[in-house]
């Protein structure tokens, strides 16, 4: 399967992590993640929306 392989190279480029266990360095990550978001400009910024997933 080329598909996964291919999530799994962009995940690896892009930095998240895809199997870890221990929740602080997960913590830490997010955190770091957050760091680099701040810099994009806000048209390109997730949004922070809740999501209504009760169905």
């Amino acid at each position: 399967m080329a598909e996964i392989g291919i999530v799994f190279e962009v995940a690896t480029l892009v930095g998240v992590w895809l199997f870890d266990v221990d929740d602080r360095a997960g913590a830490m990550h997010n955190a770091h993640l957050e760091e680099k978001l701040t810099l994009l400009p806000e048209r390109v910024r997730p949004s922070r929306q809740e999501v209504d997933d009760a169905f």
